[in-house]
């Protein structure tokens, strides 16, 4: 199951998530409310710097299939955010048990972070076969 995907970004995305988590738990307890948006933001931004800084160490990489990674995985990461936040008001409006949207949002991180690391390597491998011809 995880030969197919890049290790240093599923867990570049966890720990990122695992922050991000931390943070809204932090700044929940301090101010009283959190805008996970800002918080997500600028962390997409942290995270993407961290993945072209790991980017830049393998030279057959082309920066052309890097930016259609980022374009697709920015995409992807927004349909699904957004399909988390829908999951999350009803889970508001509705009777519907805390742990429910928890373990549905532990899930959907684990998702998310396999998907950045599947189109990672898809990626990488579409870029080493185009320079090989």
């Amino acid at each position: 199951m995880f030969k197919k995907i890049d290790m240093f970004v599923f867990w570049s995305g966890v720990s990122f998530n695992i922050i991000a988590l931390g943070l809204s738990v932090l700044f929940s307890v301090l101010y009283g409310e959190v805008d996970l948006d800002k918080i997500r933001n600028y962390g997409n931004v942290i995270f993407y710097i961290i993945i072209f800084l790991y980017k830049l160490k393998d030279k057959s990489f082309k920066i052309k299939y890097f930016l259609g990674y980022v374009i697709i995985s920015f995409i992807t990461g927004k349909s699904i955010g957004f399909m988390t936040k829908v999951f999350s008001e009803q889970g508001y409006t509705n009777e519907v048990k805390m742990t429910e949207i928890l373990s549905f949002a532990f899930v959907v991180t684990f998702l998310v972070c396999y998907l950045e690391g599947f189109l990672y390597q898809i990626f990488k491998k579409i870029s080493y076969k185009k320079s090989l011809l």
